[in-house]
């Protein structure tokens, strides 16, 4: 059960969710920049309760995030860790400075739940290890979709370091990263993801994703800093601006990236059945359209319902 952040260290967020029997949700006429002031939240799975209720954003962008807990702290973000259960959505959250030591996200630490229409922008610093733009660790039944991050990610020891996420175990579908990413020198460091782990009963589900990251490590992985057995498909990274090893996903120049203007050539297969509706997961039959492919100079973007009228914009 998620607990309702305390009036003292985060008021304007705490004043502007709204509960009801699934979760909490940011009304309409809360202002768009919720939160101008530094905030720590943030639960450890060990320790306290993981979030297992609902997140609903609705489109609103957190400005100015600030958590600094360094040293031994884990699964740092602006939630610790969102658990089995747990849905985090329309959110954006703008200008973060999060620090942490292992599983350090701007958005959260660890993820075992659905992360889904969401994006951070800003810095993510780790002493330890799984850091990531947006998450830090994305676990085995973790799913994050329709997402994006343009952060400069760091992991100051050896670890997984990746533009959206440190590592992956479970499954990332429509998203991009931006931004920068670096390790040490022994580090898995990738555009998208620092390690891709589909071994056993780990999912390690890559599709239809892009990275334009560059990386402070030449050399290191363009999409995946490593990949142990598990899926990538239809994903990418830019060869313009990454000197990088192609690890699981293609590198591709500005030019392929861009230049397709809907779902065809590399993008084939990329309007996927993101949410199902149609009970078949079959985007040949329910394919929810989530990409914007603008003109043939700009590179893909999502397409995201924040406004909860049905309709992707």
């Amino acid at each position: 059960m998620f607990t309702k952040p305390n009036r003292s260290s985060c008021p304007e967020i705490a004043e502007g969710l709204s509960k009801d029997d699934m979760g909490f949700r940011l009304p309409a006429a809360h202002p768009t920049s919720v939160l101008r002031q530094p905030c720590r939240l943030g639960s450890h799975r060990q320790q306290q309760r993981p979030l297992h209720r609902i997140i609903d954003g609705g489109g609103h962008v957190i400005a100015n995030l600030y958590v600094n807990r360094t040293g031994t702290a884990d699964e740092v973000g602006l939630f610790g860790y969102v658990g089995i259960g747990g849905v985090v959505r329309n959110l954006g959250l703008t200008g973060v400075e999060v620090r942490g030591g292992r599983d350090v996200g701007a958005l959260a630490g660890g993820n075992e739940g659905r992360i889904s229409a969401s994006y951070a922008a800003g810095t993510v610093i780790s002493e330890n290890a799984e850091v990531g733009g947006l998450v830090g660790a994305n676990y085995w039944t973790g799913t994050l979709s329709r997402v994006w991050a343009a952060v400069n990610v760091r992991g100051d020891l050896n670890t997984q370091v990746g533009g959206l996420a440190g590592s992956n175990y479970g499954t990332i579908s429509a998203a991009y990263a931006l931004g920068s990413a670096y390790g040490r020198s022994n580090a898995s460091v990738g555009g998208l993801v620092g390690y891709n782990n589909g071994k056993g009963s780990y999912k390690g589900i890559i599709e239809h994703a892009y990275s334009r990251v560059v990386l402070r490590n030449p050399g290191k992985g363009g999409l995946a800093g490593h990949n142990n057995e598990g899926t990538i498909t239809g994903s990418y990274y830019d060869t313009s601006v990454q000197a990088a090893a192609s690890i699981g996903g293609g590198g591709k120049s500005t030019q392929e990236l861009t230049q397709p203007t809907g779902y065809a050539g590399i993008y084939v297969g990329w309007n996927a059945d993101l949410d199902n509706a149609d009970g078949d997961n079959d985007a040949a039959t329910g394919g929810d359209d989530p990409w914007d492919f603008g003109t043939a100079t700009q590179y893909p973007l999502l397409k995201v319902d924040f406004d909860g009228n049905g309709t992707a914009t």
